[in-house]
């Protein structure tokens, strides 16, 4: 924790700012404080300081508020960390801490320190940091006008004594010359200061301006009495007196600059910028810092914009090399690089040692207590830097570098800042600079492509720029348009400049790779997917998750490939395309590409067991058996991979590398479907089923086009689209007769039964149900799809009003899925509280829904979870809980919102309308029901079960012929289908709007005969 008072009254924890309070009073109590460290101060003069002549009434309790709200202030800075606490001490207080912790505490023991070295240079560096510290005024705008009059002179003072000093220790090294000019703006600002004037006078005449030192004299007598001191230095000019002649000009210090130019449109990097700025605030240690980033990203641009920018804190010179550790170029030695920086230091060459230690000891020595700025660009690797790093307190080496250069973070403290492609924002903007920002602002979404297409690499951006510089008449769109179609890394290049060209850049770093780490890198480009784990490199690599996990190191160091988290990394954009460049001519890639495609499918196999182990799926070959599955202990760690696999799976699917065996991408689709189903990433998993079905059109196994056209037929069915998901659910079953498998058979009959439910075809559905009955009953394996079989028929059975037979059914297919897990149990016993919940039985109903949630939660199927939530909110609604039934639709709907789910949104609003018309909100309840009829239209029982709560409201609003024309077309529908309670229900409200007796009779017998209680949903 760092306090600065000598400037606005600032705090920084771990170089971060910590604010302050808003209030002046307060920080102007704390810059008191602060400069009075570790002494008490009394009540009665921190009042005189705060207030002046004009205390409050209450000036002591006053005081102690704010003492009270410093207090709470360090608290919640930490300061206690640090060992900064405020002690109540007699009639005053006390701020305890270490003063180092305080820049005017710094300040003076820099200032002591300084006069006690006879060594102009030793004494200089001192006086430089001392002076350095000074940011302002004292407490800045935080000082009242009492502390302006009694405490600011005298640190003022202070400060004038450490120039003077300053300037005497510059003028005794020869730097007569530079100081002039600084002098006379000085002493013109304090006239009565004799010492600035004789400072003034002495470097005027050692710069051989002795009539301008006699004037200065003569400037001074006019407004002041001047000193004995004063007078005697103008008798010694007078007759020029040998005494007087200091060493030559330039002799002393010398002070490097050998920055080269930032760029002029440098753009973005606020954040690394910042935390660059945060470096030059720690007092009193060497701050080393490496920036990192794959070739292109911009490091040399970032280190010397900021180079420049932060120059003014090291007076001592800024020292630069190009070390060449990724170049076409020799890379430069730590000796070669010592020479060049001695020299610059003003060591003759003739006196450069050529022993490596001796030149690096003669180095530190040169740079000893100086504030030296040191930027070593394209550093190789750790030992080529650490001769070169400064060692006196205040001075920072800035490192930029595509190795991580882990040495200096672990023996050297360097700080450790990585660079990423820029933000998009940012890269147009670079593209905007260069360019011109009306040819970016005319077509800004191409400009947004363009830079995508860059990778939003800042040196790919700059080479797409420069084309675009030299061709005014190509539109944006059309450069878009060649990227796009031709070999991006080939178009990512000047001819007439090596250095501009990505390919190059990526080159430089991958041609100082180890054989084995750079077969990795080129095998790496066969990943279909955006990110890979150990196990993929290992498998395909053929070598084992130790050695995989340890080439992947040295990757990830070279900055090639980038972290992704724990074990997993990926690709830079560009960085992708040239790893596939590079593993377009290896003679191992076939082999390579066989390995990771036989890994990938064992792997989503293995974890398709864990998720839905009553799953159909097609048999692996026995050949795919060359490389290990990933190992998934459980349900959880196979949900987990599956999601961090998600990208690739489909990559892997919808595009695989050139010379993939078909078959490994559909066994790989067939093994991932029902996590997609799961997860319900439906656009993704509707995409591949598409791929997957058209790269096995030419298989002539009939199980793998049933299970091909059946996953195209089950995601159609997901997204609401039962007329297309039908059409393919009777392929699966031709292909599925055809192939002899009954169980594959009975699924799909399953499968086109519930799309043939939602679109109102009761009769047919329960028939197709009915058929896989027996086909299930073949083989004992098959219990569980015969129990889902009759818990989906016990469904069919409730629309059409035959409750004894489904609950018969429905309770048979319970009792055996609860043997076998609660992976499918949730779901059909949502089933059974329904049927409950018709026949009024809402005590049961409810005790079955939570037993069904429960279930569902272990599954982590969050679509399982919404059906349950609705009935819950219906049992809720008609026990008249009405805050726990919104409870439920809120979280139903929340969901729906991010999914496409019409028929359970349809069904939610249902009931939220009917929460509505319970509290007489009837204009909210009439949106709700139009709403619900719109989202059930593709599906008749939820449309008519929609209208039927429409034209209770209609009703109930007083539009009894609107209420009517709903009920009519719900009763239509329903005697239709055969959907029988809902005919019950939607006759009662018929009749009611008519008046016609006979739809009431009519309605009051079928629930007479059904055995259920009125209600409309």
């Amino acid at each position: 924790m760092q306090f600065q008072v000598l400037g606005p009254v600032l705090a920084h924890v771990d170089g971060a700012p910590v604010e302050l309070s808003r209030r002046r009073m307060e920080r102007c109590l704390l810059g008191i404080l602060l400069l009075d460290l570790g002494t008490r101060v009394t009540v009665g003069r921190l009042t005189d300081l705060l207030w002046g002549d004009r205390p409050p009434e209450r000036s002591k309790a006053a005081l102690q508020v704010l003492v009270s709200r410093l207090r709470a202030w360090l608290a919640a800075a930490g300061a206690e960390e640090y060992g900064v606490r405020l002690l109540t001490r007699g009639d005053g207080y006390v701020l305890e801490g270490d003063p180092a912790r305080v820049d005017a505490h710094r300040f003076r023991q820099l200032c002591e320190q300084a006069r006690g070295v006879s060594d102009p240079v030793d004494r200089l560096v001192l006086l430089r940091s001392a002076l350095a510290l000074w940011q302002g005024p004292p407490l800045g705008d935080s000082a009242t006008d009492e502390v302006r009059r009694v405490v600011v002179p005298a640190l003022e003072e202070l400060y004038l004594v450490a120039q003077e000093l300053s300037f005497e220790a510059r003028l005794a090294l020869g730097q007569h010359g530079e100081v002039t000019g600084e002098l006379a703006i000085l002493a013109a600002a304090h006239p009565d200061r004799d010492r600035l004037v004789e400072l003034l006078m002495l470097g005027l005449y050692r710069a051989g301006r002795r009539q301008e030192a006699l004037d200065a004299y003569a400037a001074a007598r006019r407004e002041n009495d001047l000193g004995q001191g004063l007078r005697e230095l103008h008798a010694q000019i007078l007759r020029s007196d040998p005494a007087l002649t200091g060493p030559p000009s330039g002799a002393g210090i010398v002070v490097p600059a050998l920055l080269p130019p930032a760029v002029p449109d440098f753009t973005g990097r606020q954040d690394q910028l910042e935390a660059l700025d945060r470096l030059t605030e720690q007092p009193g240690a060497v701050v080393i810092s490496t920036i990192g980033g794959v070739g292109g990203v911009g490091k040399t641009a970032l280190a010397l914009y900021w180079a420049h920018r932060a120059r003014h804190a090291y007076p001592d010179g800024q020292l630069h090399i190009n070390l060449h550790g990724y170049s076409a170029s020799a890379p430069v030695s730590p000796a070669e690089a010592l020479g060049r920086f001695l020299r610059a230091l003003g060591v003759p060459p003739e006196q450069v040692p050529a022993d490596l230690d001796e030149a690096a000891a003669l180095y530190r020595s040169r740079i000893a207590g100086l504030q030296m700025l040191v930027v070593l660009d394209n550093a190789g690797y750790a030992g080529q830097v650490r001769p070169l790093l400064p060692s006196g307190p205040g001075s920072l080496a800035l490192i930029t570098s595509r190795d991580r250069l882990a040495g200096l973070t672990a023996l050297d403290g360097a700080r450790r800042l990585t660079l990423e492609s820029l933000p998009v924002d940012e890269a147009v903007d670079l593209l905007a600079r260069v360019i011109g920002a009306d040819r970016v602002a005319a077509d800004r979404p191409a400009a947004a492509r363009l830079v995508d297409l860059c990778g939003r690499l800042p040196l790919a951006i700059r080479i797409t720029a420069a084309q675009l510089a030299e061709r005014p008449e190509l539109s944006l769109a059309r450069h878009v348009e060649d990227l796009e179609a031709g070999d991006r890394l080939a178009a990512l290049a000047l001819p007439e400049d090596d250095d501009a060209s990505v390919r190059v850049a990526f080159g430089h770093s991958y041609t100082g790779l180890k054989p084995e780490a750079a077969r990795l890198f080129r095998l790496l480009g066969l990943v279909p997917g955006p990110e890979f784990g150990v196990e993929a490199a290992a498998a395909l690599a053929g070598v084992d998750r130790r050695e995989a996990t340890r080439l992947l190191h040295i990757l990830t160091t070279a900055h090639l490939i980038e972290p992704r988290g724990a074990d997993r990394h990926g690709f830079h954009d560009l960085m992708r395309l040239y790893a596939a460049d590079q593993v377009a001519t290896d003679p191992e890639r076939d082999e390579a590409l066989r390995r990771f495609y036989h890994w990938y499918v064992r792997s989503a196999d293995a974890a398709a067991w864990l998720l839905s182990p009553d799953r159909l799926h097609l048999p692996i070959p026995d050949s795919f058996t060359t490389s290990e599955p990933v190992a998934l202990a459980d349900r959880e760690q196979a949900l987990a991979w599956c999601d961090m696999e998600r990208d690739g799976f489909f990559a892997a699917v919808t595009d695989p590398p050139e010379g993939t065996d078909p078959e490994a991408v559909w066994l790989l689709a067939d093994g991932v479907r029902f996590y997609f189903l799961l997860r319900v990433y439906m656009a993704q998993a509707l995409e591949m089923a598409y791929a997957a079905l058209a790269i096995a059109r030419d298989s002539p196994d009939p199980r793998v086009q049933a299970a091909m056209h059946f996953s195209v037929g089950a995601q159609l069915q997901e997204r609401e689209n039962y007329a297309d998901a039908q059409r393919y659910f009777d392929l699966a079953l031709d292909w599925a007769r055809r192939s002899g498998e009954p169980t594959a058979e009975a699924i799909y009959l399953i499968w086109s039964g519930w799309s043939l439910r939602n679109t109102g075809d009761l009769d047919e559905a329960a028939r197709r149900y009915a058929a896989a009955l027996p086909l299930f009953a073949l083989s004992e394996a098959d219990r569980d799809g015969y129990a889902v079989t009759q818990s989906m028929l016990a469904v069919i059975y409730r629309f059409l009003g035959r409750f004894p037979e489904a609950l018969e059914l429905i309770t048979a297919s319970l009792a055996t899925l609860a043997e076998l897990g609660p992976h499918l149990l949730g779901i059909h016993t949502t089933h059974l509280a329904w049927i409950h919940i018709d026949l009024g039985r809402h005590d049961e109903a409810l005790a079955h829904l939570d037993a069904a949630m429960r279930s569902v939660k272990e599954t982590h199927r969050l679509t399982a979870e919404l059906p349950i939530l609705i009935a819950m909110a219906c049992v809720h609604h008609r026990l008249g809980q009405h805050e726990r039934a919104g409870q439920c639709l809120d979280e139903v709907l929340g969901h729906c919102a991010r999914m496409p789910a019409s028929g359970l949104e349809s069904e939610a609003r249902v009931v939220l309308a009917l929460l509505h018309r319970t509290h007489g909100r009837h204009d909210e309840a009439l949106a709700e029901a139009v709403e619900a009829v719109r989202l059930g239209g593709k599906m008749p029982l939820e449309q008519f079960k929609a209208r039927i709560v429409l034209a209770r409201v209609l009703l109930d609003t007083g539009d009894r012929a609107g209420s009517a024309a709903q009920a009519r077309q719900a009763v239509e529908g329903c005697r239709t289908i055969g959907y029988r309670l809902g005919l019950a229900r939607s006759l009662a409200v018929l009749g009611e709007a008519t008046g016609d007796a006979a739809h009431t009779a009519e309605s009051a017998a079928l629930h007479a005969e059904l055995e259920v209680p009125h209600h409309i949903f």
